[in-house]
């Protein structure tokens, strides 16, 4: 059933999913070099899960694994293979895509510098005109005014495109961001947020309107706060993403990973931009799940 889920999920948004084992059953479960390394980390007890932003054939992907503890019903189908309660006999692991992500901020941002340096320079020129025909003198301003009109009715037509062009990606960019199982958000220097989607807002029990404009320590209790904006410092300071995973109370392995990484225009750090995945203890599996390898 878990593979099952995990091809559906790639086939729809590109998540990729791997149920995996350093002793597998099935050959399809065998571990990649990563995920061999990360299951003996996991093995050894050094981690609960471990996650890396990598480079896979030329593109960039969020690398998730989570251990998968032996229990009871797990014994009847793997105990020949030496494994005892408690011991980690694989994980679940995760790529997601962060091409998306990074493409949809670029695209935004270009447009929005791209469609203001278009209106400077459509307002210039339309000034420059004005001025010009005016010193032509009275007996020309007729004509001048006749034009003035003319390139008005020009301007507004390429500002009202524009703008169609600007609410569409921003539309686009919009449904992405509120769709994606993640929560997403933009921060300027300052540590203001610039942008907040629905999932973020949720994860937290907050009003989208709330977020903007607000910091960590307006959001987040205290402690919580002060960690992210340690780890915001050292990303604008180094240049290079970080996570930070926040556990919560309740069952074991619940919370939250962060995941920030710089916004760089021409390699000098303009903001912060994150995701948020929210974590949740494993539950047991049935019967009828528990007798089928794995």
């Amino acid at each position: 059933m878990t593979r099952l889920v995990h091809e559906i999920g790639e086939s729809r948004s590109g998540v990729r999913g791997h149920i995996t084992s350093n002793r597998p059953i099935r050959q399809e479960n065998a571990p990649d070099p990563w995920e061999t390394k990360a299951l003996e980390r996991l093995e050894r007890g050094e981690a609960t899960e471990v996650s890396d932003i990598l480079t896979v054939n030329g593109k960039p992907y969020l690398r998730y694994i989570s251990g998968l503890p032996t229990e009871a019903s797990c014994l009847p189908c793997h105990a020949f293979q030496g494994y005892k309660v408690g011991d980690i006999r694989g994980g679940i692991s995760i790529d997601v895509p962060m091409a998306p992500f990074y493409d949809a901020m670029r695209s935004s941002m270009k447009t929005l510098w791209l469609t203001h340096a278009t209106l400077w320079l459509v307002v210039v020129l339309g000034l420059f005109f004005v001025m010009r025909h005016f010193v032509r003198g009275i007996e020309e301003r007729g004509a001048a005014m006749l034009q003035l009109s003319d390139h008005a009715q020009d301007l507004e037509e390429r500002i009202a495109e524009r703008t169609a062009d600007l609410k569409a990606s921003q539309q686009e960019l919009q449904a992405f961001m509120d769709n994606v199982d993640a929560g997403v958000f933009m921060k300027d220097t300052n540590g203001a947020y610039r942008f907040a989607n629905a999932r973020f807002a949720a994860m937290f029990n907050l009003e989208a309107e709330a977020i903007l404009g607000s910091g960590n320590a307006d959001i987040f209790p205290p402690s919580l706060a002060a960690a992210i904006d340690t780890i915001e410092m050292h990303v604008i300071a180094d240049g290079r993403g970080a996570e930070y995973r926040h556990n919560t109370k309740g069952e074991a392995g619940s919370g939250y990973s962060f995941f920030i990484f710089p916004i760089l225009e021409e390699d000098i750090p303009v903001g912060v931009g994150g995701l948020v995945v929210e974590r949740t203890a494993a539950p047991a599996p049935s019967p009828a799940w528990a007798s089928a390898p794995s």
